[in-house]
């Protein structure tokens, strides 16, 4: 088969005018939801109020960690981690009287350490749908003072 010239230069100009039509940009991401949290510990008692947190999977987490202890002058913290994860973490920090490492790959997320009346803030993303057992990781009072992050699926 013989092309002529002009077919030819025909040709390469419409494949060129094809490759430089302007394209449509891509739809823009969703934007990631922000979600605040604010949870305290329960007076003097080793408890946090409310014990069950929610929020939907993937957004971006503000906790607000309050001391709500007024007499007792143990410092508590915030500790997320994996499932079924949390006795091992909460017994291998005893001996570091409750610091949590930021490179256990158990931990999810985690304050610091906070005397009584002080509030501290951290922000994570949150995991994928599931129940996360949280804890404060001072040593013995992992045991009473824990609770679940309830992640769901709805954004």
């Amino acid at each position: 088969m013989k092309l002529s010239r002009r077919g030819l230069l025909a040709g390469c100009a419409s494949l060129m005018l094809a490759a430089c039509r302007r394209r449509e940009p891509p739809p823009p991401a969703p934007a990631q939801r922000t979600i605040d949290l604010f949870i305290e510990s329960d007076g003097d008692f080793l408890a946090f109020t409310p014990d069950t947190l929610m929020c939907p999977s993937g957004a971006v987490v503000r906790l607000t960690f309050h001391h709500g202890g007024k007499f007792l002058s143990a410092r508590h913290n915030w500790v997320l981690v994996r499932p079924g994860q949390m006795e091992a973490v909460d017994k291998s920090v005893e001996h570091e009287e409750g610091l949590v490492s930021k490179d256990d790959p158990r931990v999810i997320a985690f304050t610091p350490m906070c005397d009584k009346g002080a509030s501290v803030m951290i922000q994570f993303t949150a995991p994928g749908p599931g129940d996360y057992p949280f804890f404060c990781s001072t040593p013995g009072h992992g045991e009473c003072m824990n609770g679940i992050l309830r992640v769901t699926n709805d954004l």
